[in-house]
């Protein structure tokens, strides 16, 4: 019994010292996101217009500090008809520590019978768009892996104002190490606004 008391002890201290360790981590990031912020204003903008790729418009925008000679923010904007997204990176010494995602996409069209048209009508008028949903993915890095995802969604009518007010964040575990896919992407947006800057 006493050493099965010591087993269990020694596990609760062990999940509160992992716990506290990654809220560490966690904090330090955040110190470093206000940093980045505090800096853009007095950072070079960049830019890069991308070729339309699967009917989406791209945009690449670098905040290249001159002090230490590197990028510190890169956004990545992507828009379709009824779909925008923004994918924002953040750096620290070179090394992406996170990515904030936001965007909006088309969450249901209204039918042909609440337009009061017929199908062939319907179809020709492109339908029209009754709600949208917002939606938010913060992203933690630490050693190359993610440390900790939030997400937070929201449904708004078409004609209202797209604010994620009043949505909550909820802890997330991603289908895949989404870090491998930002860093890779992030590094080829590096290459565009270095190719960019040096024109």
């Amino acid at each position: 019994m006493k050493t099965l008391t010591l087993t269990l002890t020694a596990m609760v201290g062990l999940l509160l010292l992992s716990s506290s360790t990654q809220n560490d981590r966690i904090d330090q990031i955040r110190t470093w996101y206000k940093e980045v912020e505090g800096k853009l204003k007095d950072c070079q903008i960049v830019e890069v217009e991308g070729d339309y790729v699967d009917g989406a418009a791209q945009m690449v925008t670098g905040w290249f500090d001159p002090v230490t000679n590197q990028f510190l923010k890169v956004d990545m904007y992507m828009g379709w008809d009824h779909h925008e997204e923004t994918a924002q990176h953040y750096l620290h010494n070179g090394e992406l520590f996170f990515t904030f995602v936001q965007g909006n996409g088309v969450k249901e069209f209204f039918t042909a019978e609440e337009m009061d048209v017929d199908e062939d009508t319907y179809y020709e008028s492109g339908m029209e768009v009754k709600t949208y949903e917002g939606y938010e993915f913060r992203y933690y890095y630490e050693d190359s892996k993610t440390i900790r995802a939030l997400e937070k969604r929201k449904t708004f009518r078409a004609d209202d104002e797209p604010t994620m007010d009043g949505a909550s964040n909820e802890e997330i575990k991603p289908e895949y190490e989404y870090y491998e896919e930002a860093r890779l992407l992030l590094t080829e947006y590096l290459e565009l606004l270095k190719e960019k800057q040096g024109k």
